[in-house]
């Protein structure tokens, strides 16, 4: 379990993940508005209708990936291996051979920051693949559904307050039984 500081740390932690979050989400709305905005000014690149639609199946497959990719990498990166493994060659470089690793809250969030913003990346690319269609095809009804699938998986891989003391308890643990305390 946690300590209440440590969950103070976390929640404080947690807030830039929150409003990163808050902006991809909104920057969906923002190409809506300027894709409404140049409606009348776009150019007709000249793709005829196979190529487009070749395009388009070729993109909605690398979102299809994307998002695969995004939830396998947030499952493994947050899932904490249950054997004591030794001590590996990074920490043994980077620490001090007089002190022992000390653990810390900040390895759970920084873990979680990154596996969280890279996941949202991922599924605000699917929006901007959107766009790049609606830039090529002028299609509105191809840019919502693209903007609709970045939107249900920006929620579904929004920063959880849950996960993260999940997995700063698993590191915690972690860390106690691979590490002994001395009698």
């Amino acid at each position: 379990m946690l300590e209440p500081e440590e969950r103070q740390e976390l929640k404080k932690g947690m807030r830039a993940s929150k409003v990163i979050w808050v902006f991809f989400l909104a920057s969906l709305a923002l190409y809506l508005i300027i894709c409404h905005q140049i409606n009348n000014e776009l150019v007709d690149i000249g793709f005829d209708d196979d190529t487009l639609w070749l395009i388009k199946a070729i993109l909605a497959f690398s979102a299809f990936m994307t998002l695969v990719t995004a939830y396998f990498m947030k499952k493994y990166t947050l899932l904490i291996q249950a054997t004591n493994a030794k001590t590996s060659i990074f920490q043994k470089m980077f620490t001090s051979k007089t002190r022992k690793f000390v653990f810390s809250q900040n390895l759970a969030l920084s873990k979680y920051t990154r596996v969280t913003m890279t996941s949202i990346a991922f599924a605000e690319s699917v929006g901007i693949y959107g766009l790049i269609l609606f830039y090529l095809s002028g299609e509105f009804i191809t840019l919502y559904a693209f903007v609709i699938v970045s939107a249900i998986a920006l929620l579904y891989f929004r920063p959880r307050f849950e996960e993260l003391e999940q997995l700063a308890i698993n590191l915690k643990r972690h860390h106690d039984s691979s590490n002994p305390s001395p009698i």
